[in-house]
């Protein structure tokens, strides 16, 4: 019976709970370290990618601009305002294109228009530049031809290296 009075319960066999110290998280693994770096040079590269993109794309945005400030400026359009839009449209294709490509003219001029700037146009639409007088309707073919085509000129780098020196 002593054994029976003497038996302790399972609960007073147990030992104190020893709390461990709490880990640190600094210094951070040195993967943490490779990760930031890599990060930062993904930002790093990112910003510029998109910087030079921007600078890229500044003349397209400068010449459509300039064209909206021709055309709002002006109330009533005649030959010489064309000739002005027709002058942006060569500078910007000097600019993305080369030299070459600017001093274009005619059937030529009128090709490299329809390819690169996703404009439909005659071959002699051009032609009418060089006319002194031209209609009401022959002013506003011209002038939505010239705009849209300032507009929609293609500066993508990979259709420039394509049609480089091709008309």
């Amino acid at each position: 019976m002593a054994d029976a009075n003497t038996s302790t319960s399972p609960l007073e066999q147990l030992h104190d709970v020893i709390v461990v110290e709490q880990v640190s998280a600094w210094p951070p693994a040195p993967i943490w370290y490779m990760a930031l770096i890599l990060t930062l040079g993904l930002l790093t590269a990112l910003f510029i990618y998109l910087k030079k993109q921007r600078q890229y794309k500044k003349a397209k945005k400068e010449a459509v601009n300039l064209a909206n400030s021709l055309m709002s400026n002006k109330g009533n359009l005649d030959i010489t305002h064309l000739n002005e839009l027709q002058h942006i449209l060569k500078r910007l294709a000097k600019h993305y294109y080369g030299a070459q490509t600017a001093a274009l003219s005619g059937k030529s001029w009128a090709k490299f228009v329809n390819s690169s700037c996703n404009t439909q146009c005659e071959s002699s639409a051009f032609n009418l530049l060089y006319q002194a007088k031209l209609s009401d309707e022959q002013i506003s073919d011209l002038k939505s031809l010239l705009l849209s085509a300032i507009k929609k000129m293609n500066i993508s780098k990979s259709h420039i290296n394509l049609t480089k020196g091709s008309f």
